[in-house]
């Protein structure tokens, strides 16, 4: 194999474990980053920032049309897409009513 061609595939693959990376790390914070001690209880940032009215809603949104700009990226099917960006509707929806 040509060398030139493999050092831009393998650049490639590189680019893509990067944008894989970014997002595993913004749904790591999101979801799952801390832990209650002493236990296997774990939440992240977004049920805190939630807390916040308005300002915690709209960061959440945010956050997750980041990891969907990533995905489309990474050329994740359409019909995946969607479905994210639905769900990430329905987040920010929910998350606007006052409770």
């Amino acid at each position: 194999m040509n060398h030139r061609i493999t050092m831009k595939y393998n650049s490639g693959m590189e680019q893509v474990r990067l944008k894989e990376q970014q997002a595993e790390l913004i749904a790591h914070l999101l979801d799952d980053a801390i832990r209650l001690p002493g236990t296997s209880i774990r939440f992240g940032a977004d049920p805190i920032v939630g807390l916040i009215p308005v300002v915690g809603d709209v960061i959440a949104v945010l956050s997750g049309a980041l990891i969907i700009l990533i995905a489309r990226q990474l050329h994740v099917p359409t019909n995946d897409l969607i479905r994210m960006a639905y769900h990430q509707l329905l987040n920010g929806l929910i998350g606007a009513i006052p409770v």
